[in-house]
């Protein structure tokens, strides 16, 4: 790797393995001082079965569900802080699919219990995985692997909300056929 005049650079990693990896970039100083960037999560060689698919909320603030499945680390969906829990965020991903995993990066505005729930007619759910008691935020991505299910829909089922100065927020829900275990 090495640093244009400008500080850009490019990073060439070869032979990688699918999965989603949390990339994070140190630089030195001549004085051996280091610096750290921010985490850039990476998904490599997987795909994401929200893209390209519908989502709605039972609230919003900002910008709109959609966000979450758009690809752009960026943009997020945020819940209303007016309205009661439970909230929620649903995909439709237009057509049934074998899930087999879910991927959840959290902004600040995180649940601390929740539930992912399936549905092949958005009317009956049935829960495939479920956290409970997540106190700590890490700017980490949670992922949760279940028994595949066929269905069209899944659900973020927000029950308890882990600050009380915000709802929930959500930059990016991947939906996965299955995932590498590490």
């Amino acid at each position: 790797m090495k640093v244009r005049s400008d500080g850009s650079w490019d990073f060439v990693w070869e032979g990688v393995a699918p999965s989603i990896y949390n990339v994070v970039a140190l630089a030195e100083d001549s004085e051996s001082l280091v610096a750290c960037s921010n985490v850039v999560r990476v998904t490599v060689g997987l795909k994401n079965l929200a893209r390209g698919a519908k989502a709605t909320a039972s609230s919003t603030r900002g910008e709109p569900p959609e966000a979450v499945i758009d690809g752009d680390p960026h943009t997020m969906w945020g819940s209303d802080n007016n309205q009661p829990d439970p909230q929620w965020l649903a995909v439709d991903l237009g057509k049934e699919c074998s899930v087999g995993a879910v991927s959840v990066l959290w902004w600040k505005a995180y649940a601390s219990d929740y539930i992912v729930e399936v549905s092949s007619d958005a009317r009956s759910w049935h829960e495939v995985a479920r956290v409970s008691g997540r106190n700590k935020y890490h700017g980490d991505t949670d992922v949760l692997y279940f028994k595949p299910v066929n269905v069209r829909y899944v659900r973020l089922y927000c029950i308890k909300r882990a600050v009380t100065w915000g709802a929930y927020a959500v930059f990016e829900l991947g939906i996965w056929e299955r995932l590498p275990e590490h």
